[in-house]
């Protein structure tokens, strides 16, 4: 079978997996004074906020990361700028090329405090054959989809920001699966983050990841 993670994003701006970092009472603009752990120029490599999320996760070390969109970052207004470190104690902020606040501090390993819970998702199947297993903490559910869009339950209600995952039990031949409930989510397929991922079969803002076939990322 083929898992897929889902959660809900920072309300701040950091991705599933991490939450903004406030200093001096806000949280944009929050900055660590330096380069960070992999140096000044190593900084440009990193075309979206997942990708540095991403790189973050998959570094041992790597506590937080700070990321500035273009001219975010007042000395570099052309770049796109992810700082890696390995501790999350904001020290200053940080202009842009407009002398506004636009850079963020996420803090791995955490989640967004939310007033709400998710209890549902909305899914559907290409042929109305599809069956998933929705794992939710310690529990699960198994589902047969059907082919329009459809509420399927969480076999427990999550926190904002925890995450859960769909399992595809028979997802060989022509079948496929649509997460249709799209802007309330943010879709991981192992350590990749969408809309990177070449694989989850989802529909979700408009592209959609490849088939999935015989369990095995096509």
């Amino acid at each position: 079978h083929v898992e897929g993670s889902i959660s809900v994003p920072d309300p701040n701006g950091c991705p599933a997996g991490s939450v903004a970092l406030k200093y001096r009472g806000r949280y944009k603009g929050v900055a660590i004074g330096g380069c960070g752990m992999f140096g000044c120029n190593a900084r440009y490599d990193y075309p979206t906020i997942e990708s540095c999320y991403e790189a973050c996760a998959q570094t041992p070390r790597c506590k937080s990361f700070e990321w500035a969109p273009l001219n975010g970052d007042r000395n570099h207004v052309d770049k796109k700028v992810c700082g890696m470190w390995p501790h999350a104690n904001p020290n200053s902020l940080w202009p842009g090329g407009d002398g506004q606040y636009h850079m963020i501090l996420c803090k791995m390993g955490a989640s967004p405090i939310g007033s709400g819970t998710v209890s549902s998702i909305q899914l559907k199947g290409r042929l109305g054959q599809e069956k998933v297993r929705i794992n939710a903490r310690d529990s699960k559910v198994e589902y047969r989809l059907a082919k329009g869009d459809k509420s399927y339950d969480l076999p427990t209600p999550v926190n904002e920001g925890e995450e859960f995952s769909i399992e595809f039990l028979n997802d060989n031949g022509p079948r496929d699966v649509f997460v249709t409930e799209a802007d309330k989510f943010l879709i991981r397929t192992g350590k990749r983050s969408w809309p990177s991922c070449p694989t989850f079969t989802a529909i979700f803002r408009g592209g959609r990841c490849d088939l999935v076939r015989k369990g095995v990322f096509a």
